[in-house]
């Protein structure tokens, strides 16, 4: 998985995809690092690639089977002293060949990048346009292979720009990603777009697992209840809590609220069943809790409607302060008196 991506240029921005481009700023020799992976497995390790100019730096970092740097031993990788190595990173876009020092998995040295002369005129032939060093370089780093751009093709998407290619490269979106997500019912027809579900991880598992839930919302609310949590697991527990049938809107207003299937249960346990979307949220957004609730119906305000018990948090309505009214008073004050007794502080 990409852990971070850094990329600011003062002076070079990437151009328009379609136009040939000038003199890139990604200098002969670039750096790189080796850590040992956070989980501590020995076929991979952490991979940085970096550099920096007058006008611009970068620096990619990610997860990388040591395998996939040809040419360096696992043994001298985890050799006790500094041992000098020589590998090489391919990729469709280029070659990085580069050579420096390890010890006890780690390391540090200097690589050299060569684009693929082939793969640029690909890039061409497909109507992306000729791609500068710079641009190259990105492709190389976010493994965009032309397959990628064939399958856009035949998916009928917008023409991508260098910039949507490593965008789709670095989060994933893969042939069989923009395949599958087709059949599941969603060519949402640009790059930006499948890059949003990518990153939020709906994936053709997630588009199913929703219909067979009942759902068949579009890419942008697929997105959106990834984004929050609402998922077919929680529209499960939800029901089995004692929750009523909801939109796929109202699922990520009642998610984004707090409403959890542990507070529809205790409610539905409390003798509120079947509450709309819009009672939860409102119930949770101003404070009730099933503590609040629970007191006021020992104090004898049992099934107060959601919209009393909104109102009473709403008017500062205590229970110690119904337990004032209760005790001055020889007749109980309703739900709408003890709001206007707190509104007006009428004795």
């Amino acid at each position: 998985m990409i852990r971070q991506i850094f990329t600011v240029a003062a002076a070079v921005l990437l151009a328009p995809a379609a136009q040939s481009h000038g003199q890139s700023e990604v200098p002969e020799t670039v750096n790189w690092t080796i850590a040992p992976d956070d989980d501590d497995d020995s076929a991979q390790i952490q991979f940085t690639i970096s550099y920096r100019t007058a006008n611009s730096r970068s620096t990619w970092s990610n997860t990388t089977p040591v395998a996939e740097l040809q040419g360096l031993d696992p043994v001298q990788l985890a050799s006790d002293g500094g041992t000098p190595v020589q590998f090489g990173i391919r990729r469709e876009a280029g070659r990085f060949d580069c050579s420096g020092i390890v010890r006890r998995r780690s390391g540090a040295g200097e690589c050299r990048f060569e684009g693929d002369p082939a793969f640029a005129a690909a890039l061409a032939r497909r109507g992306i346009g000729m791609p500068g060093r710079s641009e190259q370089y990105q492709l190389a780093l976010a493994r965009v292979e032309i397959a990628l751009l064939d399958e856009l093709d035949r998916e009928h998407y917008q023409r991508p720009s260098v910039d949507d290619l490593v965008a789709a490269g670095i989060h994933g979106v893969t042939p069989d990603y923009v395949r599958s997500m087709s059949r599941a019912g969603h060519n949402v027809g640009t790059v930006d777009g499948l890059v949003a579900m990518r990153i939020h991880g709906v994936t053709p598992d997630f588009v199913d697992a929703m219909a067979a839930a009942g759902y068949r919302p579009d890419a942008d609310t697929l997105v959106a209840l990834r984004i929050h949590g609402a998922t077919p697991e929680y529209i499960r527990a939800v029901g089995r809590a004692g929750g009523g049938r909801y939109s796929a809107e109202d699922l990520i207003a009642m998610r984004i609220h707090g409403v959890t299937e542990q507070y529809v249960g205790e409610l539905n346990a409390l003798g509120y069943r079947n509450l709309s979307a819009d009672d939860l949220t409102s119930l949770r957004i101003h404070g009730v809790t099933t503590e609040f609730v629970r007191e006021l119906a020992e104090l004898g305000y049992a099934g107060l409607s959601a919209d009393d018990l909104t109102s009473m948090r709403i008017h500062d309505v205590t229970t110690a302060f119904v337990r004032r009214e209760l005790a001055e008073r020889t007749s109980r004050p309703s739900a709408d008196e003890l709001v206007s007794l707190r509104i007006h502080g009428e004795r």
